[in-house]
This record gives structure tokens, sequence and C-alpha cells, in this order.
């Protein structure tokens, strides 16, 4: 089974990257906080609302 929280890197071209994928939500943006610092935009959500999202924008 794969991890229920994704962090995802998103850059000035709204090009998306996932970073980081673990079990828990606190998991998630204690990495995606570590990473402000990076300049792009951080964003934790579940895999189901990456993979919604990316549905979506097909």
């Amino acid at each position: 089974m794969k991890p229920a929280w994704v962090v995802v890197r998103q850059d000035a071209n709204g090009k998306e990257t996932v970073i980081a994928e673990v079990e828990t939500e606190d998991e998630a943006h204690a990495i995606a906080k570590s990473q402000e610092t990076r300049g792009p935009l951080y964003v934790v959500m579940t895999r189901a609302q990456l993979e919604a999202a990316r549905r979506a924008r097909r």
C-alpha cells in the first residue's frame, strides 16, 4: 500500500513534483516546512487529492 500523504513541490511554471510520500499528515507538514527556504511552493495533500487534481487537469 502506498503512503497516504504526499508533499508536492510546485515550481513557477506550475509543474508539480512529488518530493516525499509519508504515512502521516504531521510528517508531511514537517517535510514541507523544512523545504520552505528553498523557494518553490510546497503543498501537503493526500494521495487521493493529488490523483483527483491530476485527473481534473486532463
